[in-house]
């Protein structure tokens, strides 16, 4: 079937209208929405930082209470009950503080993906929560008074062992509410821009001749479907990040459920050991027993972390400062080694990070190291520039490099690598590599390696560099 050209004209000028038409209705959408959507992430602003807050503030008050609660039920410590009631109150009035002050209303977001936030709704929850903790304090105090028998007094505790479980997790689905409302706005801030510098392509595309349809195909494939590309991605990222969220709260219920009998045995073990004589085999059999549920809560505590992984309090960082301080720490016992621990072309780059995390996966990094030549070896600690890849876009970073001579690592045991609680130690818990990798994950960065077996490894983490100046 062929075409007069009169006909392609009249095809071609009916097409060229629609595109037209189509155009402005996009720009004048694009517009209106980007409008409206200001406002939101104003608001969004604000809720994301008191999300931040709340994750930040209670769960580290909690820990400081249920000490000294505990220290209360155990040993009747008058000063400990002293400490809580204060220490009480101060979070009580805190809440209520926050609770007044935070923006009250909820947003549901359906463009670009649909998202919903109310931070009023969570300071209530965190609200009744707390209410019942105290509640279940107070029956503690109660009890505790009129009680001498331990296990009774140990049994009161648990209501706020179960209060307490509630209000973690509410403060880490606030943490994750504050990422997602933070990945939402950082994409939001990239697509609305471009979108509307599309839609203007198109609408002064759609006035030329024939070639007009052939110019948008080229500004689809080149534009807009790597944003349908990111947009997809950014999904994909917030939904991990809902899992994770769930993962934390799993996490805290079975943290919380092994450490309740572990509470009570290191407690009834504590008043054990008082009555054993110093240097008897029932002395070390305890010291033995108390060593093993430390043990426990560390394994406990790494899984935590893993699944609930702190947010970074974030500074500038020397590099050859944080190199300098972890071969400082670990140069007496690699010298017993015979491992001969260098630092070599270390740029005195900076970045941003939290010293505390940073230093945590480079003690990992260098004790992996140390293991893996065992004896009579170099560890290499590096620190350089470059430009990487970092969120799909060529990045200014900072690589903090460790190299061994060991024994590098075998093909099956690199896919494992990252994988939690996979560990070719007797006595390792299969933690320290996925929890290195969320914390470098959590400061924008990245954690790889290369690897030649019988040779040895490289471990580099590879975060954004500060801007001169």
């Amino acid at each position: 079937m062929t075409f007069s050209r009169k006909n392609r004209l009249i095809l071609l000028s009916a097409v060229t209208l629609a595109v037209l038409v189509f155009g402005v209705q996009a720009v004048y959408r694009l517009f209106t929405t980007r409008r409206s959507a200001i406002d939101e992430l104003i608001w969004l602003e604000q809720m994301q930082a008191e999300f931040a807050l709340i994750a930040s503030n209670v769960p580290p008050a909690l820990a400081e209470l249920n000490t000294d609660c505990l220290a209360f039920a155990a040993d009747k410590d008058r000063s400990a009950l002293a400490r809580f009631q204060g220490q009480s109150r101060q979070l009580a009035e805190w809440i209520e503080h926050r609770r007044a002050v935070a923006p009250r209303m909820k947003i549901v977001v359906s463009h670009p993906f649909e998202f919903t936030a109310d931070v009023g709704h969570r300071y209530d929850e965190i609200h009744d929560f707390y209410q019942q903790y105290l509640s279940a304090a107070g029956g503690l105090t109660n009890t505790v008074a009129r009680s001498v028998d331990l296990e009774q007094r140990l049994k009161a505790y648990q209501p706020v062992e179960q209060s307490t479980l509630q209000l973690l997790t509410a403060a880490s689905e606030a943490g994750a509410d504050a990422h997602a409302i933070s990945l939402f706005m950082h994409g939001s801030q990239q697509w609305f821009p471009r979108l509307r510098s599309v839609a203007a392509a198109v609408v002064l595309l759609a006035t030329l001749s024939g070639l007009c349809l052939l110019l948008i195909l080229e500004v689809y494939r080149a534009v807009i479907r790597p944003l349908r590309k990111e947009l997809v991605e950014s999904v994909s990222t917030i939904e991990q990040q809902q899992q994770l969220a769930l993962r934390g709260e799993h996490a805290a219920a079975v943290a919380h459920e092994i450490k309740n009998p572990l509470t009570a045995i290191s407690v009834r073990l504590h008043t054990l050991q008082r009555a054993l004589l110093e240097g008897s085999a029932e002395h070390e059999d305890a010291l033995v027993i108390r060593d093993e549920i430390n043990r426990l809560n560390r394994i406990v505590g790494d899984f935590l972390q893993l699944a609930r992984p702190a947010e970074p309090e974030l500074v500038t960082v020397s590099a050859a400062t944080a190199l300098q301080e972890v071969r400082d720490l670990f140069a007496p016992q690699f010298t017993r080694q015979a491992i001969n621990l260098k630092l070599d072309a270390v740029t005195d780059a900076r970045f941003r990070a939290d010293p505390h995390q940073i230093k945590q996966v480079l003690i990992n990094l260098v004790k992996n190291a140390g293991e893996s030549i065992g004896r009579n070896g170099t560890v290499t600690l590096r620190a350089r520039k470059a430009t990487e890849t970092l969120k799909g876009r060529p990045t200014g970073v900072v690589v903090l490099e460790v190299q061994d001579d060991g024994r590098g690592i075998t093909p099956k045991m690199q896919e494992r690598l990252f994988e939690p609680f996979f560990s070719t130690k007797e006595d390792g818990t299969g933690l320290g590599l996925p929890i290195a990798w969320r914390i470098v994950d959590k400061h924008g960065g990245v954690l790889d390696f290369r690897t030649t077996e019988n040779q040895g490894s490289i471990f580099r983490i590879v975060l954004p560099c500060c801007e001169e100046g």
